[in-house]
């Protein structure tokens, strides 16, 4: 690993110190149910089986906020403690996927203290694509 892909204690200082940049922001949202259900629609009485069905199936949701690339040999060498530095910026929309697919586009929050996401793009069938 080279000297330049690791960072010094200032910098670990530095992340590990609350945001208060312009740059990023994690809001409280203290209303989450203004949001629930705001995306669903509504089906036919013929597909209120295959919803009822499906509703009690779980997918995997994976939020992508940021990312880097790295050589194989840098990998290879990373311990435990290591600190990867980031090429993203945090102040981008965050992925949402379901199950592998893009599924939406969103906004880090904390509710109740909790990090969540608020769904602001979801993507059209046509849109999305496997990660």
């Amino acid at each position: 690993m080279n000297s330049k892909d690791i960072l010094t204690q200032d910098e670990i200082d530095a992340l590990l110190r609350p945001v208060k940049s312009n740059n990023f922001s994690v809001k409280e949202n203290k209303k989450p149910e203004k949001y629930r259900n705001s995306f669903q629609k509504k089906i036919s009485g013929k597909d209120v089986k295959k919803q009822e069905w499906l509703s009690k199936s779980s997918v995997p949701i994976t939020i992508k906020a940021a990312g880097t690339e790295m050589r194989m040999q840098d990998i290879l060498q990373l311990d435990q403690g290591d600190v990867v530095k980031l090429d993203e910026l945090f102040n981008k929309p965050v992925h949402v996927l379901v199950n592998g697919v893009l599924f939406a586009y969103g906004e880090l929050l904390l509710t109740d203290g909790t990090p969540s996401v608020l769904l602001k793009y979801i993507m059209q069938k046509a849109e999305q694509i496997k990660d």
